[in-house]
């Protein structure tokens, strides 16, 4: 499973990582900081699943996600699981409407996630 890690916080993204290897020792990630960054890999590398913050730098998730959504490539079907400090029932909404899939909150517990990894790993 290839999964790209969307967040700008280097302990979040640990603590993902470190998961996912636990539930999944084959994964491959890749991480950026932005959601520019993360777009412009999606360009040169295929991804199985994106885990987005909502909180980005210069643009934010939603953005993130509905920019994803329009690209004009296989990527645009990817499923993406969104994930903020706040509660998922704040942002669900505003993130079913930008093309975001499934949502954890912060921190990140193990249950959620491997509940998440299974849904989507094949």
């Amino acid at each position: 499973m290839n999964i790209l890690i969307i967040e700008d916080n280097p302990v979040n993204v640990f603590v993902a990582r470190t998961i996912i290897l636990k539930i999944i020792p084959s994964a491959q990630i890749l991480n950026s900081e932005t959601g520019e960054a993360g777009i412009e890999l999606l360009a040169s590398h295929s991804f199985d699943l994106i885990l987005l913050d909502i909180q980005l730098p210069n643009m934010d998730g939603y953005e993130t996600a509905r920019t994803i959504r329009n690209l004009d490539t296989k990527d645009k079907n990817i499923p993406i699981v969104g994930f903020s400090a706040g509660e998922p029932e704040e942002f669900k909404k505003k993130g079913y409407e930008s093309g975001i899939n499934d949502f954890l909150s912060k921190p990140i517990e193990v249950a959620f996630l491997k509940s998440i990894l299974l849904k989507y790993y094949n």
